[in-house]
Protein backbone atom coordinates (compact mmCIF):
# COMPACT_ATOMS: atom_id res chain seq x y z
CA UNK A 1 0.00 0.00 0.00
CA UNK A 2 1.36 3.42 -0.85
CA UNK A 3 0.47 7.08 -1.09
CA UNK A 4 1.45 9.60 -3.74
CA UNK A 5 1.35 13.33 -3.12
CA UNK A 6 2.85 16.01 -5.34
CA UNK A 7 1.99 19.08 -3.32
CA UNK A 8 0.30 20.21 -0.11
CA UNK A 9 -0.06 23.96 0.54
CA UNK A 10 -1.95 25.87 3.21
CA UNK A 11 -1.97 29.66 3.08
CA UNK A 12 -3.62 32.64 4.72
CA UNK A 13 -5.19 34.85 2.06
CA UNK A 14 -7.07 38.10 1.65
CA UNK A 15 -10.77 38.24 0.72
CA UNK A 16 -9.83 37.72 -2.96
CA UNK A 17 -8.07 34.41 -2.12
CA UNK A 18 -4.64 35.89 -2.85
CA UNK A 19 -1.85 34.78 -0.48
CA UNK A 20 -1.29 37.50 2.10
CA UNK A 21 0.02 37.56 5.67
CA UNK A 22 -2.42 38.82 8.29
CA UNK A 23 -1.04 39.76 11.70
CA UNK A 24 -3.94 38.61 13.91
CA UNK A 25 -2.26 40.13 17.00
CA UNK A 26 -2.93 43.65 15.69
CA UNK A 27 -6.26 44.96 17.02
CA UNK A 28 -7.44 46.22 13.61
CA UNK A 29 -6.84 42.75 12.12
CA UNK A 30 -8.23 40.60 14.93
CA UNK A 31 -11.91 41.21 14.10
CA UNK A 32 -11.59 40.78 10.33
CA UNK A 33 -12.60 37.50 8.71
CA UNK A 34 -9.82 34.94 8.41
CA UNK A 35 -9.32 33.33 5.00
CA UNK A 36 -7.39 30.10 4.44
CA UNK A 37 -6.80 28.08 1.30
CA UNK A 38 -5.66 24.44 1.14
CA UNK A 39 -4.39 22.87 -2.09
CA UNK A 40 -3.64 19.14 -2.41
CA UNK A 41 -2.15 18.15 -5.77
CA UNK A 42 -2.08 14.55 -7.06
CA UNK A 43 -2.98 12.69 -3.90
CA UNK A 44 -3.47 9.01 -4.67
CA UNK A 45 -3.56 5.59 -3.02
CA UNK A 46 -2.20 2.44 -4.60
CA UNK A 47 -2.09 -1.19 -3.54
CA UNK A 48 0.73 -3.42 -4.71
CA UNK A 49 0.76 -6.36 -2.25
CA UNK A 50 3.83 -8.12 -3.64
CA UNK A 51 6.00 -5.02 -3.85
CA UNK A 52 9.09 -5.24 -1.64
CA UNK A 53 10.84 -2.13 -2.92
CA UNK A 54 11.03 0.90 -0.62
CA UNK A 55 12.62 4.20 -1.58
CA UNK A 56 13.46 4.71 2.09
CA UNK A 57 15.87 1.74 1.78
CA UNK A 58 18.13 3.75 -0.54
CA UNK A 59 21.27 5.02 1.15
CA UNK A 60 21.41 8.69 0.18
CA UNK A 61 19.01 11.57 -0.28
CA UNK A 62 20.30 12.01 -3.86
CA UNK A 63 19.46 8.37 -4.67
CA UNK A 64 15.94 8.78 -3.25
CA UNK A 65 15.31 11.98 -5.23
CA UNK A 66 16.69 10.43 -8.41
CA UNK A 67 14.46 7.36 -8.02
CA UNK A 68 11.37 9.50 -7.36
CA UNK A 69 12.12 11.51 -10.52
CA UNK A 70 12.31 8.23 -12.49
CA UNK A 71 9.01 7.01 -11.01
CA UNK A 72 7.23 10.27 -11.84
CA UNK A 73 8.43 11.49 -15.24
CA UNK A 74 7.75 15.20 -15.92
CA UNK A 75 4.08 15.89 -16.55
CA UNK A 76 2.76 12.67 -14.98
CA UNK A 77 0.70 12.25 -11.84
CA UNK A 78 0.99 8.48 -11.31
CA UNK A 79 3.68 5.87 -10.96
CA UNK A 80 3.65 4.30 -14.44
CA UNK A 81 4.31 0.70 -13.38
CA UNK A 82 1.56 0.98 -10.73
CA UNK A 83 -1.06 2.47 -13.07
CA UNK A 84 -3.30 -0.61 -12.69
CA UNK A 85 -2.84 -0.70 -8.90
CA UNK A 86 -4.38 2.63 -7.86
CA UNK A 87 -7.32 2.40 -5.46
CA UNK A 88 -7.76 6.19 -5.63
CA UNK A 89 -6.42 7.77 -8.80
CA UNK A 90 -4.40 10.95 -8.16
CA UNK A 91 -6.77 13.80 -7.41
CA UNK A 92 -6.50 17.59 -7.04
CA UNK A 93 -8.39 19.27 -4.22
CA UNK A 94 -8.78 22.92 -3.27
CA UNK A 95 -10.54 24.04 -0.10
CA UNK A 96 -11.33 27.63 0.84
CA UNK A 97 -12.19 28.44 4.45
CA UNK A 98 -13.61 31.71 5.77
CA UNK A 99 -13.91 32.24 9.53
CA UNK A 100 -15.78 35.27 10.85
CA UNK A 101 -14.77 36.26 14.42
CA UNK A 102 -17.50 38.92 14.61
CA UNK A 103 -20.23 36.31 14.12
CA UNK A 104 -19.31 33.80 16.81
CA UNK A 105 -16.61 32.31 14.55
CA UNK A 106 -19.10 31.23 11.91
CA UNK A 107 -17.29 29.40 9.11
CA UNK A 108 -17.94 28.69 5.47
CA UNK A 109 -16.07 26.13 3.39
CA UNK A 110 -15.84 25.77 -0.38
CA UNK A 111 -14.52 22.47 -1.68
CA UNK A 112 -13.39 21.93 -5.28
CA UNK A 113 -12.36 18.40 -6.31
CA UNK A 114 -11.33 17.37 -9.80
CA UNK A 115 -12.36 13.85 -10.88
CA UNK A 116 -12.44 11.32 -8.10
CA UNK A 117 -11.71 7.93 -9.64
CA UNK A 118 -11.93 4.90 -7.34
CA UNK A 119 -10.71 1.66 -8.88
CA UNK A 120 -11.27 -1.92 -7.82
CA UNK A 121 -10.28 -5.02 -9.74
CA UNK A 122 -10.78 -8.72 -9.26
CA UNK A 123 -7.69 -10.73 -10.15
Amino acid sequence: MGVTLEQLNIHTTNENWEVEFMDRTRPEQSKKPLYKILVIQNFGLYYKPNDVYFISDLESEDQRISQLNRLFPAGTSKIAQYSQSYLLEPVRLMTKLKIEPKHNYRSSITLDIENVDICMQKN
